[in-house]
C-alpha cells in the first residue's frame, strides 16, 4: 500500500513538472508570436513603400534636373560662343 501511495505522490509530481514545463512553452509561444506579428506589419508597411515607387520618383526627378542644367549650361556656353 505504501509503495501505491508513493507510485501516486511521484506522477502527481511528475504531473505539476509537466504542467509547469508546458505553461512555459505556451508564454514562449504566445511571446513568438507576438514578435512575429510586429515583424509582418514592419515587412507589409515596407513593401507597401517600396510598391508606391517613390523612390523611383525620387531618382527620374533628380535625373531630370540634372539633365536640364546639363543643357542650360549647353545653350549658355553656345549664346556666349556665337554672341561673344
Amino acid at each position: 500500500m505504501a509503495r501505491l501511495k508513493t507510485m501516486s505522490e511521484e506522477i502527481g509530481e511528475s504531473s505539476r513538472q509537466n504542467s509547469q514545463i508546458m505553461a512555459g512553452l505556451e508564454e514562449t509561444l504566445e511571446q513568438a508570436k507576438l514578435a512575429l506579428r510586429r515583424s509582418m506589419k514592419r515587412m507589409n508597411r515596407a513593401y507597401q513603400q517600396s510598391k508606391s515607387n517613390h523612390l523611383l520618383y525620387l531618382v527620374l526627378f533628380s535625373l531630370g534636373t540634372l539633365l536640364g542644367l546639363y543643357f542650360f549650361a549647353r545653350v549658355v556656353s553656345t549664346l556666349r560662343w556665337l554672341l561673344g
